[in-house]
């Protein structure tokens, strides 16, 4: 395919495979029961490159080097701890002048261990095994059920001219402090704005759960701030993403906004509205469950209201469902993966 780097089968593969996909996702997605039936229905699993932004060059670590095309990581004084445990797949990336759509997933906050499991990103259990220390890269899986897969498929994104990349670990813990998140967080927003010129954009999607879900609000406010990117379509699904309330992350405050679907969860109160003022061209869907991350952690997710609302600029459903559950759990696709493409597909040619 012209102008598209061959970092994955569906840049250096068959037309008629690509078609293919798009063809059997979008004719499904018309069918809202269809989709929410069987989601495994539509792809493949994908094999994808997965980077480490920093590894070490002797055994002993003593010699580490980040790779240039993370050089943002080094350049805003991200730990270099914290940079050797990010993991990301770029999925596609043509040359900078033909990128017209700018496409990232993010995986929820890593457990210590080998990683665990995401239903948007499409990683597997214990990704990281044998992908440490020395190794800068290493082959892994992007499951066909996952909201990435299904986004490939649906064809509204041309892999010849989208960036599309997949964070397994952001490494934009709930911990950290706001120091270390604001670093971070300009470490992402220019590695992803650099992939294209601005005034060539015709669209930005932004995913991500839990951690990951806060990172892509978070990128989505810095892009909403810049005048360049302003008045360009942007759709951003956050899956129970979880801000740090005593940070007074994303705004969020010490006011409860309880499950409608489950007394027993509730999420920290924000004005998302006073967030984001500039709300042309801006699509948000946010699944909030309410649920606590971990027993007597106080991380919960943000919520602006409620119950079940759609204001164009900002969608909010609830979900009687386990944090963990929502942003692993394919069983439930009906309630996250399903909703998330339909919002897609709905404000794609709207914005």
């Amino acid at each position: 395919m012209a102008g598209c780097t061959p970092l994955l089968m569906h840049c250096g593969g068959s037309a008629g495979a690509q078609d293919s996909d798009s063809t059997l996702l979008l004719s499904l997605l018309q069918n809202e029961n269809d989709f929410s039936s069987d989601s495994s229905a539509y792809t493949s699993n994908l094999t994808v490159n997965l980077e480490r932004v920093r590894y070490c060059k002797n055994w002993l670590c003593t010699k580490q080097t980040t790779p240039s095309k993370f050089r943002y990581w080094e350049e805003e004084g991200v730990g270099r701890g914290h940079q050797r445990d990010t993991y990301i797949a770029t999925i596609s990336q043509p040359s900078r002048s033909n990128v017209e759509n700018l496409v990232f997933f993010a995986a929820g906050q890593q457990p210590p261990g080998n990683g665990v499991p995401n239903s948007l990103t499409g990683q597997d259990d214990k990704y990281k095994k044998n992908c440490e220390g020395r190794t800068a890269s290493c082959n892994r899986s992007i499951d066909g059920r996952s909201l990435t897969r299904q986004v490939m498929a649906s064809g509204m994104f041309p892999m010849n001219r989208t960036f599309m990349a997949v964070a397994f670990d952001t490494q934009f813990n709930h911990l950290r402090s706001s120091d270390e998140k604001a670093d971070m967080e300009r470490a992402y927003l220019r590695w992803l704005l650099d992939k294209a010129y601005s005034s060539n954009v015709k669209r930005i999607y932004l995913a991500g759960s839990s951690r990951g879900g806060c990172l892509v609000m978070r990128l989505a406010q810095a892009i909403r701030e810049n005048y360049s990117y302003r008045n360009i379509p942007l759709i951003v699904h956050s899956f129970d993403g979880v801000c740090k309330r005593t940070q007074n992350e994303l705004g969020t405050y010490n006011s409860k906004i309880y499950n409608p679907l489950n007394s027993r969860y509730f999420s920290w109160r924000t004005n998302l509205s006073a967030e984001f003022p500039y709300k042309n061209r801006l699509a948000i869907f946010h699944i909030a469950g309410g649920d606590e991350v971990i027993v007597l952690s106080g991380a919960h997710s943000f919520a602006y209201a409620g119950g079940n609302v759609d204001y164009g600029w900002y969608r909010q459903q609830w979900v009687n469902l386990e944090h963990v559950t929502i942003g692993r759990d394919y069983s439930v696709a009906a309630q996250t993966i399903s909703p998330a493409l339909q919002h897609l597909q709905a404000n794609f040619n709207s914005l």
